[in-house]
């Protein structure tokens, strides 16, 4: 690739010198190593095949992988770079920046081939001995428009974060906007790591991937559900865990954990296991298993917990809590505000009475949905009054309640109303089958026929926003075109498809038939004006004085002397035979110029009496190593026929 293609990534070029002693890749150096901001592994695996021009797929398979093999298997049974175990590790790269053994071994290759140390900083392994794998590290990549638009403007190094690679993390808290997952330009969720993956690039369509302006939607669902403190509250959290990774002890342990939660429980005034853990928001069959001291904690978990009851999540994980130097006072009026997970009473309360006044009126299951209850009962215990009036007014509207909530269908059907009424709304409007299936329909036909009227609204608007989104983007291509067009030199055809974001002609024909002939015509112009201006340089060279053979003149014009044959045949062949005419006059004028001197050297040595051998006209010479030993033999033979002199 071209150098100016990674020109943005910085640490540019491995040079001979930049290499340390015993090191094979170049030594890049990670990017917020001990800090909250630290760059995850995969996210450096690009950056380091960017610096050596590669794609990371080639330099995984021909670099680290035999190393990682290694490690892992038996050295005799090495497998090609193309394999398919090959291909299958780098579709499960997401696993590098976990805890897996996978994320080891590649650490530990890495580190012997860039002799860069600490690089297990950059994975979850430093808290691999108490964070459980499980729903940990996300299948997919996620990140931060802003920030990514935000390093290139300022000309930073652009890498992707290990906080972006938490399940449980889902804003930046930089710019308190949703991290996106899905591509802007071709709506692809992207994998972690592919064979042509750039950082901050869509390995899809390979576009630039810092542009929000598709994700305000999440956005807006994060504010909307009240999860925007709390995502806070855990980006910041897991970004103390990540700053601290440095300066763990070798000796982490779950017991650390459990003596917390023993701390915690032993504080509490009559609350027994169940309570704990349901004012904890766990359930108590998974406390209890935990509680047996047979597995180890899930990140999940210990953010509920911690974020309930107010503790640094580092600290729980690190220390104990009894020894703390926050002085934590922890009781039974500690848990007297939390009554059920994730919300106080006021704000029970509060939705209840706005869902009194909404149009439909909504059941009190969908009610406790949005709470984060799983049923009705604390609602019909704790606010009996407000819970009859909603159901009273359900009822009225043509709902009907058979127990304390709606049937499935009945609840699907309100569920998929409420959804398409919202999306109505929406600037962008999605399809109705997407919103079907969130409704929890299988058949797309059945929840139409469930709200009709809504379900074609929602169509006609989602058509004409894709028809406006194609327009769009046709008018923002055919700029591009232009722009090429009129560019001198004209580009060509594979830069302009690349431009475009095609993958073939056939397309770009197929679109812009017009603009596509008169791209060729200018580079078919473009051609014959090259190739006229060539030979008029051929021409010029045919004339030079002294001639030039014919591979110098192809080297200066920057072409190969089989693509000058190919349209200037006879040309180039009147160029080499002047210079081999050349080179024969100039053959013939030396051994001229040899016959003289040795003419004079014979004749000397003959009125000095001496015989004149080869060895005595070379001493006397007056360039010796500039003459061939053959044609000084020759012409030493001929002056002495020519003058009878005897010889020995």
């Amino acid at each position: 690739m071209k150098k100016s293609t990674y020109a943005e990534y910085g640490n540019w070029g491995p040079g001979l010198a930049d290499f340390p002693p015993r090191s094979r890749l170049y030594p890049l150096t990670p990017v917020g190593t001990g800090t909250a901001q630290a760059e995850c592994l995969t996210s450096y695996l690009m950056r380091l095949a960017a610096a050596h021009c590669l794609s990371p797929g080639t330099l995984y398979s021909h670099e680290i992988y035999p190393l990682v093999r290694a490690e892992t298997a038996n050295p005799s049974r090495q497998l090609r770079p193309g394999s398919p175990k090959v291909i299958g590790a780098i579709r499960a790269a997401h696993c590098w920046n976990g805890a897996d053994k996978s994320a080891s071994s590649l650490v530990h290759a890495l580190e012997r081939l860039t002799c860069v140390q600490g690089l297990h900083l950059l994975t979850w392994l430093p808290w691999e001995a108490v964070l459980s794998r499980q729903f940990l590290i996300r299948n997919q990549r996620a990140w931060c428009p802003k920030c990514l638009s935000q390093w290139r403007s300022e000309n930073q190094t652009i890498y992707e974060p290990l906080l972006w690679t938490l399940q449980a993390v889902k804003i930046c808290e930089i710019h308190e906007c949703a991290l996106a997952e899905v591509c802007p330009f071709c709506q692809q969720s992207l994998r972690t790591l592919t064979s042509n993956v750039r950082v901050g690039h869509c390995s899809r369509c390979q576009r630039w991937l810092g542009n929000s302006g598709k994700y305000q939607r999440s956005s807006k669902c994060i504010r909307e559900n009240g999860l925007l403190q709390e995502q806070r509250w855990i980006v910041r959290s897991i970004g103390e865990l990540v700053a601290r990774a440095p300066e763990l002890p070798n000796s982490l342990s779950t017991k650390w954990i459990m003596d917390n939660l023993e701390e915690i429980i032993g504080r509490l005034i009559n609350v027994t296991g169940p309570t704990f853990t349901e004012l904890a928001g766990a359930r108590y069959k998974i406390f209890s298993f935990l509680q047996g001291k047979r597995a180890i904690f899930r990140l999940e978990f210990i953010l509920k917990l911690c974020y309930r009851l107010d503790l640094s999540v580092a600290d729980f994980m690190t220390a104990m809590i009894g020894k703390l130097s926050c002085g934590i006072q922890l009781g039974e009026t500690r848990f007297q505000s939390l009554k059920a997970p994730g919300r106080r009473e006021a704000d029970v309360r509060q939705a209840l009475e706005a869902a009194l006044l909404e149009e439909p009126p909504p059941p009190l299951s969908e009610i406790a949905e949005r709470l984060g209850y799983a049923s009705t009962n604390h609602l019909h215990r704790k606010y009996e009054e407000m819970s009859q009036r909603i159901i009273a007014r359900y009822q009225m509207t043509g709902g009907s309640y058979h127990s304390t909530q709606p049937s499935p269908d009945k609840k699907q059907s309100y569920r998929l109303r409420r959804l398409l009424e919202q999306e109505l709304s929406e600037a962008d409007p999605r399809h109705p089958g997407i919103l079907a299936k969130r409704a929890g329909y299988k058949m797309a036909s059945k929840a139409e026929r469930q709200c009709p009227e809504l379900w074609r609204r929602l169509l006609d608007e989602h058509r004409k926003y894709k028809k406006e989104e194609r327009r769009i983007q046709h008018e923002r291509e055919r700029q591009l075109i232009v722009a090429a067009l009129n560019e001198e030199p004209a580009p060509i055809m594979k830069e302009v498809l690349r431009r475009l974001g095609y993958r073939s002609e056939q397309t770009f024909r197929s679109r812009f038939p017009e603009e596509y002939r008169a791209i060729r015509e200018r580079r078919a112009q473009g051609k014959e004006k090259r190739l006229e201006a060539m030979e008029a340089k051929l021409r010029e060279a045919l004339n030079e004085e002294p001639p030039r053979p014919l591979k110098q003149v192809a080297d200066s014009l920057h072409r190969d002397r089989s693509e000058l044959y190919l349209y200037w045949g006879e040309l180039c062949r009147a160029i080499a035979a002047r210079y081999i005419e050349y080179k024969k006059e100039c053959a013939r004028k030396k051994r001229l110029i040899l016959e003289e001197q040795v003419r004079q050297i014979v004749l000397e040595l003959n009125q000095r009496g001496l015989h004149p051998t080869r060895e005595r006209v070379i001493l006397l010479l007056h360039n010796p190593p500039m003459t061939s030993f053959v044609a000084l033999t020759e012409v030493l033979r001929e002056i002495r026929e020519e003058l009878n002199l005897p010889t020995l």
